[in-house]
């Protein structure tokens, strides 16, 4: 086989494992577009490597294929918000789960968000609906976020005395400034979507019924750009991520210590 024919091989092999449905999330491609939808609960399936690695496979396949330009991620229409985050740690209290659990799901927080920020090609979030922080940091690490109009970013952890898992304490004060970035880290307030986009820390609201449409009318805006030209210029706007990992071990540290504390549980249990 030539080399030629080497390459379309595995391009149409890569292909068919971006169009592929498992637990934690729905893949597929339209034309020169990927599109990755989290479903409810992704989170808490963190605990199934199994599930966490198909993901990040998914990813990985994206930024392989030389037929894909853009990526868009969509949060769980049907996601819980803040009861998610107290649903995930009663659960391990009740259980009387190991604590090693915790961190592989920080650990795999850590690796989601580096590897969208990392990713050599223009990536859209979108969202609706209870947004928890985490998710908001998750899409922090995209080029592009839009918000449903309706949609709240909900913020529970700061309660218990933790800050949300992602790179908040990163992004947020590169792209909205750090007294801005302070407000939302200590909220405990729903920050709406049309006061997210107020502070900068999304660029676009839509309608619910038109969220996806929206969407890939940018992604199409975007992906008649040179793909060797937004490569570059996400790699040059992405050049200080080189720090973002060591920021990573330090946020899981940090986290890590709360939640190994008593008075974490005791909080978690009153709350």
């Amino acid at each position: 086989m030539t080399a030629a024919r080497m390459q379309i091989y595995m391009n149409n092999l890569i292909h068919e494992n971006l169009n592929l449905k498992c637990e934690t999330f729905t893949g597929y491609t339209i034309d020169n577009i990927a599109f990755l939808q989290l479903h409810r609960d992704f989170l808490l399936r963190t605990e199934n490597l199994n599930e966490r690695d198909q993901v990040l496979e998914y990813l990985e396949n994206v930024s392989s294929s030389s037929s894909i330009k853009l990526l868009i991620v969509a949060g769980a229409p049907d996601a819980k918000g803040k009861d998610e985050f107290f649903e995930f740690f009663k659960n391990f209290y009740d259980q009387r789960m190991d604590i090693a659990l915790i961190h592989r799901m920080f650990n795999f927080v850590d690796q989601l968000t580096l590897k969208l920020a990392e990713l050599e090609k223009f990536t859209i979030y979108i969202n609706t609906g209870n947004v928890l922080t985490t998710y908001l940091n998750i899409g922090l690490a995209c080029d592009y976020r839009i918000l449903e109009d309706t949609a709240i970013i909900q913020n529970p952890g700061i309660e218990m005395g933790l800050a949300a898992k992602g790179g908040g304490g990163y992004f947020l004060p590169r792209l909205i400034g750090t007294e801005q970035a302070w407000n939302v880290m200590l909220s405990d307030k729903d920050i709406t979507a049309f006061e997210a986009i107020g502070i900068g820390l999304i660029h676009e609201i839509a309608p619910s019924e038109h969220l996806e449409q929206i969407a890939f009318c940018r992604a199409e805006k975007y992906a008649q750009k040179s793909s060797s030209a937004l490569s570059i210029i996400k790699q040059l706007m992405y050049f200080s991520i080189r720090d973002f990992t060591q920021y990573l071990e330090y946020e899981d540290k940090l986290l890590m210590n709360t939640v190994s504390s008593r008075k974490f549980w005791e909080k978690m249990k009153q709350a």
